[in-house]
């Protein structure tokens, strides 16, 4: 019997994962540049915490390390579920020239 978690970790591949970790980076970075005066008082929050409660912050990062470590060890690769091939590599394949039929 496996944790209801460990198997919501398993329906995605380590790619899923890491182009869902990528969208929340550009979220974010969008919303610091739509949101300059915010972004600065935020910043300026998180770096007061940082500064006054170093350990704590370090171990928080620490942790976050492991959760991560521990999705991208329980995720499968995408490649090892058998799923099919991406749009973007199925339009490369129709593209390329044939080398058979080169003249040499």
């Amino acid at each position: 019997m496996t944790l209801p978690l460990i198997e919501d970790i398993k329906k995605r591949s380590r790619e899923q994962w890491a182009a869902m970790l990528q969208d929340a980076c550009l979220d974010a970075r969008i919303w610091i540049q739509e949101n300059g005066q915010k972004a600065f008082f935020v910043g300026l929050f998180l770096g007061i915490v940082v500064f006054a409660l170093f350990r704590v912050v370090v171990t928080l990062l620490v942790l976050t390390a492991l959760v991560f470590v521990v999705i991208w060890s329980v995720a499968e690769p995408e490649a090892s579920k058998g799923s099919v091939t991406s749009d973007i590599d199925s339009d490369k394949s129709e593209t390329a020239p044939d080398d058979s039929s080169r003249n040499l």
